[in-house]
């Protein structure tokens, strides 16, 4: 998983071990022999582990899913805006 600066500044860690709950759908229609794509809204919180950071719990998160039937895997591509993170001085504070 790459993660970007924002959120290693914002101190959010990846969950391990398990997959998101908005993964399951997609997930099964891929195993299921699906090559589409598809898109959905989640949180910050359905991804990520917040720790004390209670505050970005409902940021959204935008969710791609691309399929990779060659090696039986399955790409998530997750976007939010930046800007629902404060800046840098921001979160120094907390």
């Amino acid at each position: 998983m790459f993660v970007s600066d924002p959120l290693i500044n914002s101190g959010l860690y990846p969950r391990r071990g398990r997959i998101a709950g908005n993964a399951l759908e997609p997930w099964s229609e891929m195993t299921s022999g699906c090559t589409d794509r598809s898109e959905r809204f989640g949180t910050v919180r359905d991804w990520f582990q917040l720790y004390d950071r209670d505050q970005f719990a409902d940021v959204e998160v935008f969710e791609e899913y691309h399929p990779v039937h060659s090696t039986e895997t399955m790409l998530a591509l997750l976007s939010f805006d930046e800007d629902d993170f404060g800046d840098d001085e921001e979160l120094d504070d907390e």
